[in-house]
């Protein structure tokens, strides 16, 4: 019996700290849906500005980051500039819209504030540590949390600016080990990312006099 015991104990944390040596997959994506209207203005997006604390890209022990760099194929400002582009395109905001646009009427820059998602072993679960075989029980030794913090402007060839806008969302939740926090963390942060840019659009939609 104290075999057994030691040997579930030895599976679960060996289970829990091969999930925190494994970085998971992510991509920053966006689903907002088809806009309202479109704005009859031609738009050249610049690569977004990382301006974010290093801290957020550090995975928790026993967990994981979605923005830490082995997670990502490249650079945050990159991929998350692609999302905005894709998105944008794909739901008719801009007459049109992308990183090469001939006789643009505007350039939209942006400024990533905040963007991070982790998840990992919460102080319930490191108190449990030692008798981790209670987490059978459905113990919520883990927690996740993250957020999104964006900033974008958009001004005319001749640099004056028509407007800035900003959105931001977070999000932070519990979980057992029956339904780990590490796997869904990019899909939080997904959510998180749609949500800030919603805002961000709904902005721009409601200044289209200016655009």
């Amino acid at each position: 019996m104290v075999r057994r015991r030691f040997g579930v104990r030895l599976i679960l944390v060996a289970a829990l700290f091969l999930g925190a040596c494994t970085s998971i997959s992510y991509k920053p994506a966006l689903s907002l849906g088809p806009s309202p209207i479109k704005i009859p203005a031609k738009i050249q997006v610049e690569t977004f500005v990382d301006r974010s604390p290093s801290e957020d890209k550090t995975k928790r022990a026993g967990g994981s980051s979605a923005t830490e760099p082995d997670s990502m194929a490249g650079d945050l400002g990159t991929e998350v500039t692609n999302a905005v582009i894709a998105d944008f395109l794909a739901n008719g905001v801009f007459a049109e819209v992308g990183r090469h646009v001939e006789r643009p009427d505007a350039v939209m820059t942006g400024e990533i504030k905040r963007f991070y998602g982790r998840a990992g072993l919460n102080a319930a679960g490191w108190i449990t540590l030692p008798i981790n075989p209670i987490w059978l029980l459905g113990i919520p030794m883990q927690s996740s949390e993250g957020g999104v913090d964006l900033e974008v402007s958009i001004r005319r060839p001749d640099g004056a600016v028509v407007g800035t806008y900003s959105g931001r969302s977070q999000f932070s939740d519990w979980y057992t080990m029956y339904n780990q926090s590490v796997w869904g963390v990019g899909t939080a942060l997904n959510k998180a990312f749609t949500e800030a840019m919603q805002q961000i659009r709904d902005q721009m939609i409601a200044d289209k006099g200016k655009l």
